[in-house]
């Protein structure tokens, strides 16, 4: 078998697998998820992009858990939502990979490459001069996107380890923390505020200091990628027209 071969043959697995993988991405869809902790104090919801949004605590909550570990609890529902959605991801692929599979997706003709888009355009009759300033200004596009991503790596550098809180009112009764992933990772509630307070209101107050704490945040890790630099230039390297207009064609 020659190189060619070999490296079709590699294109191929790597086609079946991506399409597995998007088919199982499209089986596990989040949608809203609902998790307890183990002692059934805390019940958490997320929406259908699986954010949480909706936290509850059971009226006889005081009767499962002590008052000091109620914000541990809340943590503990959220953990159990993580592992939730881990076991769909989980049986999605297995599905996946046990079905049969996927057909692969053709070798797309030369003409609807990027690079094809670029030939032609470029077509016959240029002179060295455009010629060489076209190869001039696709150095510079690539170059631009090599420091792209050396810029995103710096800001997503920046932010690892960073946590920022929110509060649920200016008393602070509740206090929730976050990673730079977004993810909640400390849950401070005021003990003395807690004795007298209605489980409803602590329901509430708890989702307004995660909000604050997710406003607060801002872009997490996933954002600061989407919103990059890097990613316009990915898509524009992967556009004919964009590519062709930054390049000047």
């Amino acid at each position: 078998m020659s190189d060619v071969d070999d490296l079709y043959d590699l294109r191929d697995n790597l086609d079946g697998l991506r399409s597995r993988l998007d088919r199982a991405g499209v089986a596990a869809d989040p949608g809203p998820l609902r998790a307890h902790d183990e002692s059934g104090a805390v019940s958490v919801e997320t929406d259908a992009k699986g954010v949480l949004r909706s936290v509850t605590v059971a009226m006889d909550w005081s009767a499962k858990v002590a008052p000091q570990a109620l914000g541990a609890a809340v943590l503990d529902a959220v953990a159990a939502l993580a592992t939730q959605r881990l076991e769909e991801v989980g049986r999605a692929l297995e599905e996946s990979f046990d079905g049969p599979a996927p057909a692969r997706t053709p070798l797309p003709a030369q003409y609807q490459t990027v690079a094809g888009h670029l030939e032609e355009r470029l077509g016959e009759g240029r002179s060295q001069e455009e010629i060489d300033a076209f190869g001039m200004a696709l150095i510079a596009t690539l170059q631009d996107f090599i420091d792209s991503v050396d810029e995103v790596s710096s800001d997503l550098g920046a932010m690892r380890g960073r946590e920022v809180t929110g509060q649920s009112d200016i008393d602070r009764n509740v206090v929730a923390t976050m990673d730079a992933a977004g993810n909640l990772v400390d849950l401070a509630l005021h003990p003395v505020w807690l004795e007298r307070a209605h489980p409803n209101n602590i329901s509430r107050l708890i989702v307004v200091a995660i909000d604050d704490a997710r406003r607060n945040l801002g872009a997490t890790l996933p954002q600061v990628v989407a919103d990059s630099r890097m990613t316009r230039l990915a898509g524009e390297l992967n556009d004919p027209d964009a590519l062709a207009a930054r390049l000047g064609l």
